[in-house]
């Protein structure tokens, strides 16, 4: 809860303050508005008009000075007038919060958003994406709704000590009564908050259960249809929703119960005060009535403060969900510093006495030597496990080795200069990245300030301008989710289209061909053919086709280099036999 309260505090300190002293001048208003039915009740004949406060008498005093007869239509005029300005505050008041609300929500979110992008690869890789995926909406979300009730709450809170004073000046005695039952209310239902706080967590495991099954679902789902196992997921994924709907529905049965005990128990509180004020302490008419309308409203109040309660209660877990997400974030931190020169590629990249391993994991990858030439095409090859991935890794700066040390020509790569090596890098996986937008901005996602006559010469290269060419809108058509519009071979040639608009340095190819038929191998080896002498490739391939052309071989096994054949000549022409 003192977390919660804290970064509420940090974010918006000046609306907060604005808006507690909207929420003070509108209960103001609201007090004198009910003080003001007294004198009003003594003008039409009701009696208790004897009572009305010496404020209102100066008032009264005051304005007889200027001419103008007290009576009736003044007291009406200002009772309205009061009643609208309260109004119009209200209004602001309730944009005031909700704003503040969804601006607190959008802050949280893009605070995680923030420290994801920023943290380190080998921590995203050990985190499900189904529990941040969960945060970033339902939680983040939630933390939304119990700002909401917490603002409630302080409305709430305002408006009773208003009504309180207002009690007390008419009749202590009542409202010392009336305190005395809404607190032994309170501690009577005390354990229902901790249920709420309960409901709360499990909520947050249910959520995170059904984000989990659905994107594994939506995953796999080829897979699932052809096994035929949908019934078996469909089984799973309703036994996920029926715990949600539980959950919800336990938290929703205690607020009711508690709302209805508090309406039950306020009816007859306040049928005891009536008849407290009537027969025993014969208190005024008018005074008797607003004392009613203020009773009348304060007893609600106590429902709605304790719900409220249990709302924020059943919100907190879902801001602890945030905090421990964002706090692993930050201790995964990339140490990245901006403003250095940048790292370009020409001669060769050196890789010496690397020593590398993931955290509670065996494997280690250890490489005393290796020399990658510039404008050369390395492949490197190797058994499943062998360490291939983990290599490219280091050369992408998604790692850094804990020994030895990685230079780009005379620079060493350290946390310094990491992001702007990556700024030369072109990366092209074996799982095609494409995105449900249009062909030139998918293309253009890598090198925002490329042109549409270098979208045409790059697809020219990977032979693909004739297909997009013959489309209704050519580059301006929609690729459809994960470019299903495209075969997997077009894909993968639309992602290297999209790697070669970079203009990079180095070309990192991770079994790009490594799933494709002959014909589409074919296009895009005679594509990185044609680039031969430009371009520093790296491909990390077992096909024997890739390997022919490729200027070196690397072979990898069990984390060691176990042979490196290195042709030192100039680029030699390649020959698809």
């Amino acid at each position: 809860m003192i977390n919660y309260f804290r970064q509420l505090l940090d974010f918006g300190k000046s609306r907060l303050a604005g808006n507690v002293i909207l929420v003070f001048v509108t209960a103001t208003l609201e007090g004198v508005g009910l003080l003001l039915l007294i004198p009003l009740l003594g003008l039409v004949g009701i009696t208790g008009a004897q009572q009305t406060p010496a404020w209102l008498k100066s008032t009264a005093t005051i304005i007889q000075q200027t001419g103008i007869t007290p009576g009736l239509p003044l007291a009406l005029f200002a009772f309205c007038t009061l009643v609208c300005l309260q109004a119009w505050l209200v209004r602001k008041r309730d944009l005031n919060t909700n704003l503040l609300k969804l601006e607190f929500v959008d802050s949280l979110r893009k605070e995680l958003f923030l420290s994801l992008s920023r943290s380190q690869w080998t921590f995203l890789t050990g985190i499900h994406s189904s529990n941040t995926t969960n945060v970033l909406t339902s939680d983040i979300q939630r933390v939304g709704l119990g700002t909401h009730f917490l603002m409630r709450l302080l409305t709430i809170m305002v408006m009773m000590l208003a009504y309180l004073y207002v009690a007390l000046r008419l009749s202590p005695t009542l409202t010392l009564v009336a305190l005395g039952a809404g607190l032994t209310l309170w501690l009577l239902l005390r354990s229902e908050n901790h249920k709420a706080a309960q409901s709360g967590q499990q909520l947050s495991n249910s959520n995170r259960n059904v984000h989990k099954h659905l994107l594994e679902h939506l995953g796999s789902m080829r897979l699932i249809k052809a096994h035929g196992h949908s019934q078996a997921q469909i089984n799973t994924f309703n036994h996920f929703i029926d715990n949600q709907k539980e959950t919800q529905v336990q938290f929703q049965r205690s607020y009711s119960q508690v709302q209805m005990l508090y309406k039950m128990l306020g009816a007859l509180s306040l049928a005891a005060l009536t008849y407290l004020s009537i027969e025993i302490l014969a208190l005024p008419t008018a005074e008797l009535l607003v004392l009613i309308v203020l009773f009348s409203r304060l007893l609600p109040m106590l429902s709605q403060l304790q719900g409220g309660y249990q709302h924020l209660l059943h919100m907190l877990p879902a801001f602890d969900a945030w905090q421990q997400l964002i706090n692993d974030c930050r201790q995964n931190r990339e140490c990245i510093e901006e403003g250095t020169s940048p790292v370009r590629l020409t001669n060769e990249i050196t890789l010496n006495h690397i020593r590398f391993n993931y955290p509670r994991s065996k494997f280690v990858l250890d490489i005393e030597h290796l020399p990658i030439r510039a404008k050369r095409i390395t492949a490197i090859t190797g058994e499943s496990g062998s360490g291939k991935s983990t290599l490219v890794d280091l050369l992408l700066g998604l790692h850094l080795p804990q020994q030895g040390v990685i230079r780009i020509d005379d620079t060493s790569l350290d946390a310094s200069n990491l992001d702007n090596w990556r700024k030369h890098i072109a990366y092209v996986p074996q799982d095609t990245l494409l995105f449900d937008a249009s062909i030139a901005d998918n293309l253009a996602w890598g090198n925002p300030k490329c042109s549409e006559d270098d979208i045409w010469q790059v697809l020219e290269l990977v032979a693909m301008k004739d297909r997009v060419t013959n489309l209704p809108d050519q580059l301006h058509t929609r690729m459809g989710e994960k470019g299903a519009m495209f075969s997997g071979g077009e894909r993968q040639r639309l992602s290297l289209a999209r790697a070669l608009l970079r203009k990079p340095d180095l070309l990192i190819l991770d079994e790009a061909t490594s799933s494709l038929d002959s014909d589409n191998e074919q296009i895009i080896l005679d594509t990185l053919h044609r680039l031969k002498g430009s371009l520093t490739t790296i491909l990390i391939t077992h096909r024997s086709e890739s390997l022919k052309l490729a200027d070196s071989v690397v072979v990898l096994e069990n984390g060691r280099m176990i042979h490196h054949k290195q042709n030192m000549q100039a680029p030699r022409k390649y020959s698809r036999q």
